[in-house]
């Protein structure tokens, strides 16, 4: 298994499902892991590691380039499984696409079967350069690509402390994000991609009405970037009804959430919303925008609160609807099933296993081939 910056925090899900995929498939499959790592954190995989710490982030990418045919001769692989980046604007996006191709082309020279795995997809990828540059790799489940993996979460029994809370229960709003990287361009990246803005803007109606706001994102253990959101102009959050988290102790932070909110602003290609996954196997109500890449959340059956995008008063309308307890507890019930049979890493196994079935046939017929033309 092989990707660039698996390490702590473990707050992104590409990470997440790269442990967890790891830590499950290590009990039918001999394991190792090409990875790098953010210098100071850690990775801590319940698998053998070839591990290389990065300063600088290009790093995380040529450093996987050139070690990963040490990697392949070291453990003789039948298979290796990427999990890239997923973001494609501008140089970022190029970069990615090299790494791709670059992986792809030295197994393809030693003769070892290579999945590619896009936990994520941003929308720039739907350009026609880029539909011919990913189109051998693995999309998730809910794709129209010929070529699909269910991508799944490793959770745990959920007790009996996370039934879904009745409707009277404290009124705090969760938001997570799991940008780690320090910087103020990440910071941006979460109020504008990932809709903090939006929760921000609103934050006057929603006090009005009894709702407090939990923001948790790894990057504000920097004193410099939690003190902007604080200050920030588009806060419009009483400071007694917000709360600022670096860091959450999950899954206890759900026992205190009324609502889990995935504020989401741009429309993407695809994304496995690892955080949607964890509140509604925990019995946590979510709400999300009405947008392509979400859709399987509130259709056909409503698993999670839909509002229409950017807009506050339909936002406040779906969370009115928590109110009533036996629409709490249907809308709970309904997504938690369904989390609980689309999202297990099990899926995600057995989805590998058949598409690696099928592609060692196919590079074993087509070796096969070749020799039988060497032989003419």
């Amino acid at each position: 298994m092989v990707a660039p910056r698996i390490c702590t925090p473990w707050s992104e899900g590409r990470k997440k499902f790269f442990r967890d995929l790891c830590e499950e498939a290590s009990n039918r499959w001999d394991i190792a892991a090409l990875i790098t790592l953010d210098s100071g954190e850690a990775s801590d995989l319940p698998v053998p590691a070839f591990e290389h710490r990065c300063t600088r982030g290009w790093q995380h990418l040529t450093r996987i380039r050139f070690n990963l045919a040490e990697a392949i001769r070291q453990h003789q692989p039948d298979l290796v499984l990427h999990l890239p980046f997923g973001e494609f604007s501008g140089l970022r996006g190029l970069a990615n696409v090299w790494a791709i191709r670059s992986v792809e082309r030295i197994c393809a020279r030693v003769g070892v079967v290579c999945f590619t795995l896009m936990y994520a997809l941003t929308s720039e990828a739907g350009t026609c350069y880029h539909r011919h540059a990913l189109r051998k790799v693995y999309f998730n489940q809910h794709s129209a690509a010929s070529r699909t993996v269910r991508f799944g979460v490793r959770l745990p029994e959920a007790d009996q402390r996370f039934a879904a809370k009745p409707a009277q229960h404290e009124k705090n709003i969760l938001f997570m994000a799991g940008m780690a990287e320090q910087t103020p361009e990440r910071l941006e990246h979460v109020l504008s991609t990932r809709g903090l803005r939006f929760l921000l803007r609103a934050g006057d109606r929603l006090q009005a009405e009894g709702y407090r706001l939990f923001v948790a994102i790894p990057l504000l253990r920097n004193q410099g970037l939690l003190d902007s959101l604080r200050q920030h102009s588009d806060n419009r959050w009483p400071a007694e009804a917000i709360e600022y988290f670096a860091q959450l102790d999950l899954p206890e932070i759900y026992l205190r959430t009324h609502v889990f909110a995935f504020p989401y602003a741009n429309e993407e290609l695809q994304f496995v919303p690892t955080s949607i996954v964890e509140a509604m196997h925990y019995s946590v109500p979510v709400i999300v925008p009405k947008m392509k890449f979400l859709a399987q959340f509130y259709e056909p059956v409503a698993k999670a609160l839909a509002y229409d995008k950017d807009d506050v008063e339909s936002f406040l309308e779906q969370l009115r609807m928590l109110r009533d307890d036996t629409q709490l507890q249907s809308l709970c019930a309904a997504a938690k099933a369904y989390i609980d049979s689309e999202y297990d890493i099990r899926n995600s196994l057995s989805d590998i296993e058949t598409a690696y079935e099928s592609a060692s046939s196919e590079l074993l017929n087509g070796k096969s081939f070749m020799q039988a033309r060497h032989r003419e």
